[in-house]
């Protein structure tokens, strides 16, 4: 998806210039908002949405037990939103008791959908 946007801002040129691949990036980011991004988002329950911002906290990766207090539930009951998140492919394990995200660059739209309150 990226490489197509970033070609056809110029189709008839032998190379890319950082303009065409900051156009095409930002088409291509335009693209997976609207088609996948903003619906993965609606489908989200309540407790999804906690699971999900007790995530942006952290950096690389993120504690089971670190979400599960943020959310103010047991790790238990966080187990079962992770699992959830899991078989979605919005998050993924990172080694026992750690995940993160795994569907590129939606962290950063549901941090500006939260930031922005949209």
């Amino acid at each position: 998806m990226f490489g197509y946007h970033i070609w056809r801002q110029n189709p008839d040129k032998k190379n890319i210039s950082i303009e065409d691949a900051k156009e095409g990036v930002l088409l291509a980011q335009n693209d997976l908002e609207r088609m996948i991004y903003s619906s993965t988002f609606r489908d989200l329950s309540e407790k999804d949405l906690a699971f999900l911002t007790a995530m942006l906290e952290d950096e690389e990766y993120s504690k089971i037990s670190n979400i599960a207090a943020r959310m103010n539930v047991s790790s238990k009951y966080a187990g079962e939103y992770r699992k959830r998140l899991i078989a979605q492919g919005i998050i993924g394990s990172r080694g026992y008791g750690k995940v993160a995200f795994d569907l590129p660059m939606f962290r950063e739209y549901l941090h500006t959908r939260i930031m922005h309150n949209l």
